[in-house]
């Protein structure tokens, strides 16, 4: 199956892919993960004679755009994504199965628009869900990374230092 891709009005380029007929279905995989997850479980063979099923990556993901700044991830920027996705496969309407972190971005993007129909939240924790060490966890490698990818993408990365 070859890659398609959206771009998001950021102009990031989403990597996605559909396969099968019948009411489109968007999977979203969880945090550091990608869409080939979802051929490798089966689920996309499994789901091809019911639905068209639209899987992406998430930006910063497998074949998506790698943005170096913490404020091109925002939730907001990722719904923007799947809505692109969606345009991009003309689809109006549709159902989002996300998995773990991807249940959050698809909570969000079902809250916010209405073109999904319906929302399946798979290893997705409800409610506040991150202690305070966690949420000081995913701050403090929020400020790690960003230079060191933008070391790599400006091709001074030194990975002996």
């Amino acid at each position: 199956m070859s890659t398609l891709f959206a771009d998001s009005p950021d102009s990031v380029r989403i990597a996605f892919d559909r396969s099968g007929t019948g009411p489109a279905l968007v999977l979203i995989h969880g945090g550091g993960s990608n869409r080939q997850e979802w051929h490798e479980a089966g689920y996309v063979g499994r789901l091809r004679e019911h639905f068209t099923g639209i899987t992406l990556d998430l930006r910063g993901h497998g074949e998506s755009g790698l943005p170096t700044e913490p404020a091109d991830y925002t939730i907001d920027k990722m719904m923007q994504d799947v809505l692109a996705v969606a345009d991009a496969c003309e689809v109006e309407y549709f159902t989002i199965w996300g998995f773990s972190f991807g249940g959050r971005v698809g909570r969000y993007v079902a809250t916010q628009s209405e073109r999904v129909a319906k929302i399946i939240l798979m290893g997705t924790p409800l409610g506040l869900g991150i202690s305070r060490e966690f949420r000081q966890y995913i701050e403090d490698f929020c400020v790690h990374w960003p230079p060191i990818l933008r070391a790599q993408s400006d091709g001074v990365l030194d990975l002996a230092s």
